[in-house]
């Protein structure tokens, strides 16, 4: 889980502790719940709860708090009676949440390396594949963590390889690079700064008004979502016929800037994208239309 986050923080969201499966049919006796179901929905939270701390979470949100037969959903995940009463799952959630707290002093002494580009059931074959090492380093009281080939690897040296592993053919996604705009911003020439909305579905130009006959400067944040670390300088960003380069080396879901560069003098449309130095460019490509006004 830490290393899927590069280390950030990791919240589990949304999950559910049933007294009954999911899909129970309603029968007048269920407004009784017996004390085998709360027995089970407690053991449910407890494994739920052990296995988010011994992945590193830093914590949860369960669905969900208020109990009672969920018509629609047919289901019932409170963890407390329709009177407020908790329930014994709540007694549960106390006793192991605490846990989560060693997230932030977390160190793994194991790992398991994910080959998701080599299985057919991508990360759930993998998941499947590796579980029960997983369980058993567990056993031997280790700490376990996960990653991939791509660690240690750099913009420079990875080898370019598509998803599925095989050769990069110059075009389409790759393996080990790839990388999302976070921030666009654009100035003209002695004018403030314009935040860019950026594109919510892809190859959708942005468009912005710039005064007529004035220069123009980009400025942009890119986050890296691969686990190739990007090299300062190494690593540019092409805006147009412009290559303007990382100021900083960015790890692993890291977020690159670059810096405010001079890209125009007045209308144009231009295309922004990542690249490492003779090697590829890579991850998710904007157009930018100036438009004088």
């Amino acid at each position: 889980m830490s290393f899927l986050s590069g280390g950030k923080p990791v919240i589990w969201m949304e999950f559910g502790l049933p007294i009954y499966p999911n899909g129970t049919i309603w029968k007048d006796e269920m407004i009784h719940v017996s004390p085998a179901r709360y027995r089970y929905q407690a053991e449910e939270g407890r494994q739920w709860w052990q296995m988010q701390a011994e992945s590193g979470a830093w914590g949860s949100f369960v669905w969900w708090y208020p109990g009672g037969f969920r018509v629609g959903e047919n289901s019932d995940c409170g963890l407390v009676d329709p009177n407020n009463a908790p329930q014994p799952v709540a007694d549960m959630a106390r006793r192991m949440l605490p846990g989560l707290s060693a997230s932030e002093t977390r160190k793994a002494d194991t790992w398991l390396e994910f080959r998701p580009e080599s299985n057919p059931g991508g990360w759930i074959g993998e998941y499947l594949r590796l579980r029960d090492e997983y369980e058993h380093l567990r056993e031997q009281g280790k700490t376990v963590d996960v990653r991939t080939a791509g660690v240690g690897m750099t913009s420079a040296d990875c080898p370019l390889t598509d998803p599925a592993g095989r050769p990069w053919l110059g075009a389409g996604p790759l393996r080990y690079l790839n990388g999302v705009f976070e921030r666009i911003r654009v100035r003209a020439e002695g004018g403030d700064w314009q935040e860019i909305e950026l594109p919510t579905a892809p190859g959708k130009p942005i468009e912005v008004r710039i005064p007529k006959g004035k220069a123009v400067e980009i400025e942009a944040w890119v986050g890296n979502l691969a686990e190739a670390k990007w090299l300062a300088g190494e690593v540019k960003l092409s805006i147009g016929g412009v290559q303007v380069p990382l100021e900083a080396d960015t790890p692993f879901q890291g977020s690159g800037h670059f810096a405010a560069t001079k890209v125009a003098d007045g209308a144009t449309t231009l295309r922004l994208q990542v690249g490492a130095e003779g090697r590829a460019r890579f991850g998710e490509i904007v157009d930018v239309v100036l438009k004088a006004e």
